[in-house]
């Protein structure tokens, strides 16, 4: 399992770069984090989570993986749009996840060339897609 490590001096530059995120970084402990290195995947497990609690998200996402066997673009696009909902989720989760899925097949080397991207360009991307932002 990969975990995104700070430093000390991370951990303080992080906290003086975003102002309302250090004042929540003074009053919660440092928590360590799995990274998960597929982005589509973890995508996926980020917009189901929004607006629902953890226990619902990790319901519905084991849901998933129980029912995919391995959450990429095409294993969703296998799914009907109600298919996806019977999985737990609304149908504008649904809708969203769907459009993510095909977004990402239909343009996988912007995907796989990330590093090469600037984040400006990353986080405009991303804008386009429902659900995020």
């Amino acid at each position: 399992m990969d975990i995104l490590y700070f430093t000390p001096d991370e951990y303080q530059e992080l906290k003086e770069k975003d102002e309302r995120l250090g004042k929540v970084m003074d009053i919660t402990t440092l928590r360590i984090r799995e990274i998960t290195p597929d982005l589509f995947s973890t995508m996926i497990r980020q917009m189901i989570h929004q607006q629902i609690s953890m226990k619902s998200a990790e319901t519905v996402w084991g849901r998933f993986q129980e029912k995919l066997e391995s959450i990429t673009p095409k294993t969703i696009l296998s799914l009907s749009i109600d298919e996806l909902q019977g999985l737990g989720i609304s149908m504008k989760k649904a809708l969203w996840i769907h459009e993510a899925a095909k977004k990402f097949d239909e343009d996988p080397h912007f995907y796989t060339e990330l590093s090469t991207k600037s984040n400006e360009d990353i986080r405009n991307h991303l804008l386009t897609f429902s659900g995020i932002g």
